[in-house]
């Protein structure tokens, strides 16, 4: 019974999915418990040939069954015990894989909304110096609220992941608590520098098409409605850009 719980563990450690890991610790209880069944009846056949062949041996039945079942109970104990590090081995590995599965997650979301974020400012500033303000500035409305859209998704996506990893191991949630405030902290952070960096590309476009239709329009005056329907911003938006 020593070796099949010995094998049991080494071979748990050679998956890397939970639920092969159980199905592996089930097969070797339940081999124990057939092999323990077997033990017994041998046992119980044995007590009553012995008991039953003299007078005399018929006087320890008692003692014979209490040693015997005190020693049945130390080996149901000890695979008990067996069985328990086994457990706790399989939670372990469960714990740190779903770790890892939430930390790669976590990684190449942000990564992913970087990379939406340095898109958006290179595509800017390419309509910027080619001219296309209105379209650059189209641009940047659009892929604000794309970009919004995509870091509510990503957050409900993180949060649905933690929450499923905390139903299957009941501390995940305790001893993982400081990945999901990092993740948090990262979203806030993102958010402002994304309402920044909109706020910088805006200005940009205002002021660059600006400096190119004082050079179009050399000793004309720009008004406001004039730049209000070339960019389609609204007026209280170009005031605030140009101050």
């Amino acid at each position: 019974m020593e070796n099949l719980f010995v094998k049991a563990s080494e071979d748990i450690e050679k998956v890397g999915l939970y639920g092969k890991m159980r199905e592996i610790l089930d097969g070797k209880k339940e081999k124990v418990e057939i092999k323990l069944r077997q033990v017994d009846d041998k046992i119980e056949e044995k007590l009553k040939i012995v008991i039953n062949k003299t007078y005399e041996s018929k006087k320890f039945e008692t003692e014979a069954r209490e040693f015997y079942f005190k020693k049945k109970n130390d080996i149901k104990k000890l695979v008990q015990e067996k069985v328990e590090i086994i457990e706790e081995k399989i939670n372990t590995l469960k714990l740190e894989t779903d770790r890892e599965k939430l930390l790669a997650m976590i990684n190449k979301s942000n990564i992913h909304l970087s990379q939406l974020l340095g898109t958006l400012q290179a595509r800017v500033e390419d309509y910027v110096e080619t001219e296309q303000f209105k379209r650059a500035y189209l641009r940047v409305n659009k892929k604000q609220k794309h970009i919004d859209q995509v870091i509510k998704n990503t957050n409900r996506r993180i949060k649905e992941l933690f929450k499923d990893f905390n139903r299957n191991s009941n501390d995940f949630e305790t001893k993982n608590k400081h990945i999901i405030n990092d993740f948090d902290r990262f979203i806030k952070e993102f958010n402002e520098t994304l309402r920044e960096k909109v706020k910088t590309l805006e200005e940009l476009i205002v002021k660059s098409y600006v400096v190119m239709a004082i050079k179009a329009v050399a000793n004309e005056f720009l008004t406001l409605s004039f730049l209000q329907n070339e960019l389609k911003m609204k007026k209280q938006l170009i005031l605030y850009k140009m101050n």
